[in-house]
């Protein structure tokens, strides 16, 4: 699967309506559109983002990868990886696995924070609640069958 095949199928995820207000959209304005305004216009309201994440069972098939069909940017492309993971492939600590840690990942962090910011988006958020917790069964309690 190309690229083109790839953003393809993520428009084919999205609901009819959807589709149909991102067509409109983006037909009725004078220059291209890009991702981020096309989103903010057919109504998302909000965006997250993990940087990229090389457990030790993904690190080696990435890098073949990479070196298949573009070996001409694998040693570029992990070292801007160890820029965010502090000299490693990969670092599975809590907090940092998600978003990277040093100046490159937080330059990164703070682009998506400002396109958000500038799309409006990420600017509620959902209350969490216990409503709807039910604390576990005793290990004897019988279940119920209906």
């Amino acid at each position: 699967m190309d690229a083109v095949d790839e953003q393809l199928a993520g428009l084919a995820s999205l609901g009819d309506d959807v589709r149909r207000g991102l067509y409109r959209f983006v037909v009725g304005q004078p220059r291209p559109v890009g991702r981020d305004d096309a989103a903010a216009a057919v109504g998302v309201s909000g965006a997250g983002y993990v940087m990229l994440r090389l457990p030790l069972e993904v690190r080696d098939l990435f890098r073949e990868w990479l070196q298949a069909d573009f070996p001409d940017r694998e040693r570029h492309v992990f070292a801007m990886i160890r820029q965010t993971r502090g000299g490693k492939d990969y670092d599975s600590t809590f907090g940092k696995r998600m978003t990277g840690g040093g100046p490159y990942a937080w330059m990164i962090g703070k682009r998506f924070e400002t396109t958000c910011a500038r799309l409006g988006l990420n600017t509620q958020r959902t209350e969490l609640t216990t409503e709807h917790f039910r604390p576990p069964r005793a290990p004897a309690e019988q279940l119920d069958l209906f």
